[in-house]
């Protein structure tokens, strides 16, 4: 099984990883298992961070970024038609960083790392999410 990292999941992984529950914990200290996260979470990071609604803990999401690219994750590729596709996605969700994260994840066929409750909505459309 492969895995796609919400944005919150990553904030924690790097800044204060007593916030995620054990069972993601072990699915990323897992070197058998692939691991993604996209661009779109850089985005929503950079966003709140220059917004001041995020507090990385004296860093910046460049330092986010580094430390990301230290891990074995991959990024996955951009694939704009994928994104012009969400539409076909429900709005169980208000947040639309979190509503492209369910979608990537949905067609990429991989099982969402999520903290989110509100995300599990979308199982109806056959997300698999660990919270």
């Amino acid at each position: 099984m492969d895995y796609l990292l919400d944005t919150c999941t990553i904030i924690w992984m790097l800044t204060d990883p007593k916030k995620l529950s054990a069972q993601t914990r072990k699915i990323i200290l897992d070197n058998g298992v692939d691991i993604f996260y996209s661009p779109i979470s850089m985005w929503e990071i950079a966003l709140k961070y220059s917004t001041g609604k995020l507090d990385l803990r004296g860093g910046t999401p460049d330092d986010l970024m580094a430390a990301l690219d230290d891990e074995p994750f991959d990024c996955l590729d951009v694939f704009p038609g994928i994104w012009a596709q969400s539409y076909e996605l429900p709005r169980l969700h208000s947040d639309p960083f979190d509503h492209l994260l369910v979608w990537e994840a949905l067609t990429n066929d991989l099982t969402f790392l999520s903290a989110d409750k509100k995300l599990r909505a979308y199982e109806s459309e056959g997300l698999r999410i660990i919270a």
